[in-house]
């Protein structure tokens, strides 16, 4: 990539230490200021994504990170997608990681998420959370016993709290 590994270690990225094999993104697309800083970022060694990039190898699964936040409001989730030989996928865990060559991921702002729902209803209140992370949220917030719902997401369980803000102001 010409650009030095690195770690993304909680929020700041570090140097990678040397060690015997790397998963380094090499590419972004599309590429903005925010996605071409993860351009060599260790997928395998990242606090964020090291466990569930293991998991994805392992089962074959394409998966989803924790949520990390990056600077005051912007929280980013990784998709992803591990890659095998050609037609040597394995049915394993020994064979799939004899097999495995790298990744395929993508980054993600929470706010995108819930975007297209305000855009149809700009009176809509949403929280989306990952556990304790809020992914993203409307200003204000869901309030008045909103509706809540559980979703699961490439093996993480998210929660929507959806509330009409037309409600509150009732």
């Amino acid at each position: 990539t010409g650009r030095p590994l690195q770690d993304l270690v909680g929020e700041t990225l570090t140097p990678s230490p040397i060690r015997a094999t790397y998963a380094p993104v090499r590419w972004l697309g599309p590429e903005d200021p925010l996605t071409s800083a993860l351009i060599g970022v260790d997928v395998a060694a990242s606090s964020i994504s090291a466990t569930e990039a293991a998991r994805a190898t392992d089962t074959g699964d394409t998966v989803v990170t924790r949520a990390v936040t990056l600077g005051e409001d912007l929280t980013l989730f990784f998709i992803i997608k591990p890659l095998y030989l050609p037609g040597e996928e394995g049915d394993t865990v020994d064979s799939r990681r004899a097999a495995h060559v790298g990744y395929v991921a993508s980054a993600y702002a929470g706010a995108d998420l819930i975007g297209p729902l305000t855009e149809v209803d700009p009176q809509l209140r949403v929280r989306l959370s990952d556990g304790d992370e809020v992914l993203a949220a409307t200003d204000p917030a869901p309030t008045d016993d909103p509706a809540v719902r559980q979703i699961e997401v490439g093996g993480r369980t998210w929660q929507l709290e959806v509330s009409d803000g037309r409600r509150a102001a009732h």
